[in-house]
C-alpha cells in the first residue's frame, strides 16, 4: 500500500512542514474507515513530530469518499458503530488529541446523537459544516446557505468546542456567524481561496482590482520561493480562486474578470508554466478593458 511507503509519508505529511515550526499549532487530517490503520498513522505522524493533533474527516461529499466509504459517507447510523471505533483508536492511539469534522444528518435529533457518540468516543473538537452530504452526482451541493441554527444546537449540547462551518463569503460574516452559533470559532474553507485577507485587520479603502492584484502577487512570490510539493497545478488552481471562478461547462464564469471570455482564460491558466506568466494573466484578467 501507498500509505506504508515512507516516501509516500514523507511527500504527503511531512515535506510542507516548517522546519521551524511557524506552522503550528497544526492538525493532520486523515481519513478512513479502518481503526488500526488509522490508529498507526496517528502513531507514525506523532513519532515524527512537528504537529499538535488529528483530524477524521467525517464531511468529505464528493464520489472518492463515496467510493471508498469514508468521509461524510459514514454518517448514516449503519456506520455509527465504525465511526465510534475509528474515533476511539485514534484517541488512544497517542496523546495527541483528535477532532472531527461532520455535515447534518437529515434530522437534527440525529445530528446531536452523533456529535454526542464523537464526544465519548475520544473527540476533543467537532467543526460541523451546516449542510447536509448531498448526492456526490450532484455538481450544485453547497446550492443554498448553511443551517446555522442547526451548527447552534449542536454547540449548545456539546460540552467540547465547536467550530462552524459555512456561511462565510467575506469579512462582516466573520462575527455574523459567531453570534447566531455561539460557536468557539469558524472553520472557512473557500472564502479564504478566494481571499487569503479575509481575516486580515480592515484596512484602508482600496478597489478590489488593487486588493486581489496584491494578494495575488504576494502568494506568487511564495510559490516561487517555496514551490508546492504537489506541482504547479497547485498554484494554477489557487489562481483560479483568486479570480472568482464558480460554475463549469456552460456555466463557468469568472467572478472578478466577468468581462474575459471564461473558457479562454481558464485555457490560458492551464497553459502557463511559471509564476511571472500567472501574475501577468491575473493583471491582465482584473483590468476592465477587453
Amino acid at each position: 500500500m501507498r500509505q506504508e511507503d515512507e516516501s509516500y509519508r514523507e511527500q504527503m505529511l511531512y515535506s510542507d512542514l516548517h522546519p521551524e515550526g511557524k506552522d503550528r499549532p497544526l492538525l493532520v487530517q486523515f481519513c478512513g474507515n479502518d481503526p488500526a490503520a488509522l490508529a498507526k498513522a496517528c502513531q507514525a505522524a506523532a513519532a515524527h513530530g512537528g504537529m499538535d493533533g488529528f483530524d477524521l474527516n467525517l464531511g468529505c461529499p464528493q464520489q472518492v469518499a463515496a467510493d471508498g466509504r469514508f468521509g461524510a459517507f459514514l454518517l448514516d447510523a449503519e456506520h455509527w458503530p465504525l465511526v465510534e471505533a475509528l474515533v476511539r483508536a485514534m484517541s488512544t492511539a497517542t496523546d495527541l488529541p483528535v477532532a472531527c469534522k461532520i455535515r447534518l444528518l437529515p434530522e437534527l435529533e440525529h445530528t446531536l446523537s452523533f456529535a454526542k457518540m464523537l464526544e465519548r468516543a475520544g473527540c476533543r473538537l467537532l467543526a460541523v459544516h451546516g449542510r447536509l452530504r448531498g448526492d456526490p452526482a450532484q455538481r450544485q451541493r453547497r446550492k443554498g446557505p448553511a443551517d446555522l441554527g442547526a451548527i447552534a444546537a449542536v454547540k449548545a449540547a456539546a460540552t467540547i468546542p465547536v467550530l462552524s462551518n459555512g456561511n462565510v463569503r467575506e469579512q462582516s460574516d466573520l462575527l455574523r456567524n459567531l453570534g447566531t452559533t455561539a460557536a468557539d470559532g469558524l472553520m472557512v474553507g473557500e472564502a479564504l481561496l478566494a481571499d487569503p485577507t479575509l481575516f486580515a485587520p480592515p484596512r484602508a479603502a482600496a478597489s478590489q482590482t488593487a486588493r486581489v492584484e496584491g494578494f495575488a502577487a504576494e502568494y506568487l512570490e511564495l510559490a516561487a520561493a517555496h514551490p508546492p510539493t504537489q506541482g504547479f497545478r497547485v498554484v494554477q488552481q489557487h489562481v483560479h480562486h483568486f479570480l472568482g471562478r464558480h460554475g463549469r461547462g456552460t456555466t463557468l464564469r469568472y467572478r472578478r474578470a466577468p468581462h474575459r471570455e471564461p473558457k479562454q482564460l481558464r485555457d490560458e491558466i492551464a497553459a502557463s508554466s511559471s509564476t511571472e506568466e500567472l501574475l501577468g494573466i491575473v493583471r491582465r484578467a482584473l483590468r476592465t478593458e477587453t
